[in-house]
């Protein structure tokens, strides 16, 4: 073979190898933020969560250290963040693949009788939470908990998801897209021709 020919493969293994090749992304959640790891290929990059600045401790104080401060959030935030993320990425959520999604909440109030309430009526959030997961991605493997805690002031929630999708449909996506927004603005351009040829008619 020529080099020209070795050279035109070489593109088209490469091609094939870009295109389908998965991006896979960590995301981990909890009420104080969010932390997201994508990876393709040999790239990885990683946007950190934003933690609240914690003061220096002095040399000479000697006072024990004061404990973490609780993750918080709910269920009801949770989904809605969910209906945001579906919203945003439209049709291209169906071809995220979600290979192990984990959820963490604990359900707590200042008030014990109080918890005892909100942990017998989470499961309407849950019954809202799991159908939005399961009609807009496709899912491998889901771990829901929901457990009542009676040590703590405020409600926390967790999230672990594995995620991947390949550029190819990243692409494919990003065609029917545009190719239904000119369709549309087309469509519209005639549809606004017409009428000024309509209104022009009506005057003579």
């Amino acid at each position: 073979m020529s080099a020209a020919i070795w050279i035109i493969l070489s593109v088209l293994v490469l091609t094939f190898v870009i295109l389908l090749s998965p991006v896979s992304a960590l995301i981990e959640y909890n009420g104080d933020g969010c932390s997201v790891t994508l990876r393709y290929l040999f790239v990885r990059m990683t946007i950190p969560r934003k933690t609240p600045k914690q003061e220096k401790p002095r040399k000479n104080d000697i006072s024990p250290s004061k404990p973490k401060p609780k993750r918080k959030g709910t269920l009801r935030d949770l989904v809605e963040l969910l209906k945001l993320v579906i919203k945003t990425l439209g049709k291209l959520v169906k071809s995220i693949r979600v290979r192990d999604l984990k959820i963490d909440a604990l359900i707590a109030s200042d008030d014990p009788f109080k918890t005892a309430i909100l942990f017998g009526t989470s499961g309407a959030a849950v019954g809202v939470l799991l159908p939005l997961i399961e009609q807009n991605f496709r899912v491998d493997r889901r771990t829901v908990n929901v457990n009542a805690d009676f040590e703590h002031n405020e409600s926390s929630v967790d999230l672990f998801a594995k995620c991947s999708i390949r550029v190819i449909q990243v692409l494919a996506i990003a065609l029917v897209f545009a190719y239904n927004f000119l369709k549309d603005k087309k469509s519209k351009e005639a549809q606004k021709r017409k009428d000024v040829a309509n209104v022009r008619a009506k005057s003579k």
